[in-house]
């Protein structure tokens, strides 16, 4: 009897262990979730116009505007200089970690807060000794703040600054003619099936808007046909006017000059042809008469 009571008291015991590792695991899990769901505070802050501070889950995503935010040649740095700055024509991007790029961590008891600095450096004249008022360097806080709920812990992971834009949707590619694609440190606005960029420019343009088409702008009118065929048509401006090709239009009369022209010179063709064939026939007979007339001027043996 006790022997089974043992076997009984281990059994109940495994399942007892078994029961509080999937209690735990479960608790856990629900624990990371509620943290998870505490941090999120998604919100846009505009810094000034042409750059915006995006918080996000984990994330401080900011956007700025060549042009706008910032001129092409400034120099854009955070709170650590070293980390690495990426830009294409429009935007500039970087990313960094919470210990990285001088990324600030500070916890209040209501809120954790992170913070860095971006520095615009104008690029000023050589040998400069006084500095204009849109030469001197400025900086702009980067601050992210998110509200602690009563079982919200600090999640160690990866913030990024500038970071995939693309995924954030605040892209400011396009939707209709491009799409956005991403890299690690920067993003670039792709032109989709029957859009393309003029030479020199960054807007994606159906082929008539960017005057990548052969229409003849005198007869004809271009009308955009994206994924269909070269991606765009020629249509006659006059509607009398008969299509030459499908390039350029001309009127009727034109039309029946051109395939009178045509046929003439057919028959042009066909007469040239005929006397070269005539003459090679006739070259052909007077070689065959005279080798067939020097075999009978070769006497022959009696």
């Amino acid at each position: 009897m006790s022997r089974k009571m043992k076997r009984c008291s281990k059994k109940l015991l495994g399942v007892l262990g078994v029961a509080l590792f999937y209690y735990f695991v479960g608790v856990v899990k629900a624990d990371a979730e509620i943290h998870r769901k505490a941090m999120r505070n998604v919100r846009q802050i505009e810094v000034e116009n042409g750059m915006h501070l995006y918080c996000e889950d984990n994330k401080l995503l900011t956007i700025l505007q060549i042009n706008i935010a910032i001129a092409p040649d400034d120099v854009i740095t955070l709170q650590n200089s070293t980390c690495p700055i990426g830009r294409n024509e429009t935007h500039v991007t970087a990313q960094t970690s919470f210990l990285d790029c001088g990324t600030t961590f500070e916890e209040t008891e209501e809120e954790f807060i992170f913070t860095n600095v971006l520095t615009v450096t104008p690029k000023a004249p050589e040998n400069a000794i006084i500095l204009r008022r849109h030469q001197v360097p400025r900086e702009y806080e980067l601050r992210c703040s998110f509200v602690k709920s009563p079982r919200t812990t600090l999640d160690t992971g990866i913030i990024h600054i500038f970071e995939d834009v693309c995924a954030s949707q605040a892209n400011p590619c396009n939707k209709t003619t491009s799409y956005c694609a991403a890299s690690q440190i920067n993003f670039e606005c792709q032109c989709r099936d029957g859009f393309t960029k003029q030479s020199g420019g960054q807007q994606c343009l159906d082929y008539c808007e960017a005057g990548q088409n052969y229409c003849d702008e005198a007869t004809t009118e271009c009308v955009p046909t994206p994924g269909i065929g070269p991606n765009y048509r020629c249509d006659c401006l006059d509607s009398q006017k008969v299509k030459q090709a499908y390039y350029r239009c001309a009127g009727p009369e034109a039309s029946r000059d051109e395939q009178k022209s045509t046929e003439g010179t057919k028959v042009w063709i066909f007469i040239v042809v005929g006397l070269i064939l005539l003459l090679i026939v006739a070259i052909s007979v007077l070689v065959y008469f005279k080798y067939r007339r020097r075999n009978y001027d070769v006497p022959h043996d009696v």
